[in-house]
């Protein structure tokens, strides 16, 4: 549900004009922020980086460390998926360093899922906390944005958007080398796992833990 003053269904923002990139054109850098106030904020870095994903013509390939969200998100990435592959890596719930983040996500699992994106799981033994969006082959950006209500809705993040097909290859190799260390989650909720790839081992109270801090911390998601 809407939290008050967050804005979190809002499907326009307020802020500069709508940013988009002519497909072909070289050399445009773009410093995208969210408002500088403190409390609530209208989500322009998230919109402005939808309404790019919009435009893509082959595929969008997004990491971050976590990804937290609510309606109004889902509802924007299905409209993504529809039209291009979309492809999100996270952490895994055992291999981020975020302990709310962690306990969030196993609930909201079967959503992600639900989007259309390829749900990419990094076990790679530290966690990671790379920030960053590939569009097509020409366009990126890279920044200080988590894919979460935190960062969309509260905190001042920026994106430097970057057209450039020489950068984003560079970028896009970097990023894709991080994702042989993944798992990738099935439409059945299950997991395909690379054969090198070992998960943590969890204590048991830990993932009660998770479960019981993830379900308190439901009416405050917009926190995380």
């Amino acid at each position: 549900p809407p939290v008050p003053g967050l804005i979190p269904d809002r499907q326009s923002v307020k802020g500069p004009g709508v940013l988009r990139f002519q497909h072909g054109s070289h050399g445009e850098i773009t410093l995208v922020s969210n408002p500088t106030g403190i409390y609530g904020k209208e989500p322009v870095v998230f919109h402005t980086m939808s309404v790019l994903m919009k435009d893509a013509k082959r595929s969008v390939l997004i990491h971050t460390p976590y990804a937290v969200f609510n309606d109004y998100m889902y509802d924007t990435m299905k409209e993504i998926t529809a039209r291009v592959p979309v492809t999100m890596m996270i952490n895994s719930v055992e291999n981020g360093d975020n302990f709310f983040a962690s306990s969030d996500y196993p609930m909201h699992r079967d959503a992600f899922g639900d989007t259309g994106m390829e749900i990419l799981e990094y076990d790679g033994g530290l966690s990671y906390h790379g920030k960053s969006l590939v569009i097509d082959d020409e366009l990126c950006a890279v920044g200080s944005y988590n894919f979460d209500l935190r960062s969309t809705y509260l905190d001042t993040e920026l994106m430097l958007v970057i057209q450039s097909p020489e950068l984003t290859a560079q970028l896009e190799e970097y990023m894709v080398s991080y994702q042989k260390d993944c798992r990738r989650l099935l439409p059945d909720g299950t997991y395909e796992i690379p054969e090198h790839l070992t998960i943590a081992d969890v204590p048991a109270y830990k993932r009660a833990a998770w479960k019981v801090v993830g379900f308190v911390m439901q009416p405050f998601r917009f926190l995380i």
